[in-house]
């Protein structure tokens, strides 16, 4: 990223947790969620560098935050902290995944197509709930403005598919699917590469976010040129809207 992509993104990171110059460089537990993060259900963790920061939920004790406030970033860098932590309240982790950002027009490709939401359901309907849950997809084709591309199978209907969800006031960021009998062909890396390209050429940056058990994803990321930025997870009851 150049130096002004870069300052619009830590200024998104800067909001959602009402930090200043402390971003990247502090430990800090916000309670209740910034604006941003409205009435979100669950505990948002972030961190790079020497940096870490923890939105906590309505619900969270004084104790909870005090505890937090005292623990060195290390520890809250640690997957492991995090997994305890979920345990003992009865929720679940989701993620840590990485977000990663790009800058640079990468090509929009071939054989991918603009797609309509309602093509997007019908893969979803598709798939294993499993992998519909994860990718995230349904949860955006809902945002108002919604840019989606799809891939299409020999039956004429999509095998995979790609949207851009809200950040930042411009559709960036890149969520797909691709069906699990048409993985391992380059589709997820296309459709990447189409809604990125279109958020490059349009609004200036792209984001992507991928668990770190999710290679396939990770992979095709890097081949596109995303560049890893921060790691980010969520204490919450299973969802995907992390």
């Amino acid at each position: 990223m150049d130096e002004r992509t870069q300052q619009r993104v830590d200024a998104w990171w800067r909001a959602l947790f009402e930090v200043g110059d402390e971003l990247w460089s502090a430990v800090t537990v916000r309670h209740p969620h910034s604006a941003l993060l409205g009435d979100y259900e669950g505990w948002y963790v972030a961190w790079r560098d020497a940096g870490v920061h923890v939105s906590a939920p309505t619900s969270a004790a004084a104790d909870e935050i005090a505890s937090l406030r005292d623990e060195p970033a290390l520890a809250l860098q640690d997957a492991a902290f995090w997994a305890a932590f979920a345990h003992q309240r009865g929720l679940d982790v989701i993620g840590p995944g990485v977000h990663r950002y790009l800058d640079v027009d990468p090509g929009v490709g071939h054989g991918v197509r603009e797609a309509s939401p309602h093509e997007l359901r019908r893969l979803l309907a598709r798939v294993p709930e499993a992998d519909a849950w994860e990718s995230g997809l349904d949860d955006r084709l809902d945002e108002p403005g919604v840019v989606a591309f799809g891939a299409d199978g020999a039956d004429g209907e999509l095998v995979g598919g790609a949207v851009l969800g809200e950040l930042d006031g411009a559709p960036r960021n890149v969520t797909l699917l691709v069906a699990p009998d048409a993985r391992g062909r380059g589709l997820g890396t296309g459709l990447g590469r189409a809604a990125a390209s279109y958020a490059v050429r349009h609004h200036g940056y792209a984001r992507w976010r991928s668990r770190d058990t999710n290679v396939p994803s990770s992979r095709a990321a890097e081949r596109l040129g995303f560049e890893p930025y921060c790691t980010q997870l969520a204490i919450r009851r299973g969802s995907s809207g992390a």
